[in-house]
């Protein structure tokens, strides 16, 4: 997996972003990853969200309609038993 690199030909500098945004309020930066940098195949993703130190969710839908939270880190089998749709799977860290 590739590390994407962070772009900054956005209207909004480097060092005004460190100053006021970074860790401080959100800011949408559009643009600011190369969509094509940072692409993860299914397995990737899923691997990821079995790691101990990477946070991970699980949302998914039951039968009933209710939706469900579940936290990794998740198993093999967690992805076996998930539907067609009414699912995503949240990676971060």
């Amino acid at each position: 997996m590739t590390i994407p690199a962070f772009r900054f030909d956005t209207p909004l500098p480097l060092e005004r972003f460190l100053e006021e945004y970074w860790q401080r309020r959100p800011v949408v930066l559009r643009s600011a990853i190369d969509p094509d940098d940072c692409r993860l195949t299914p397995a990737e993703l899923a691997g990821l969200a079995c790691e101990e130190e990477v946070e991970s969710r699980l949302v998914r839908q039951d039968p009933d309609g209710r939706w469900r939270l579940r936290h990794g880190p998740f198993g093999d089998r967690d992805f076996l038993e998930l539907p067609e749709e009414h699912w995503t799977l949240l990676v971060q860290d």
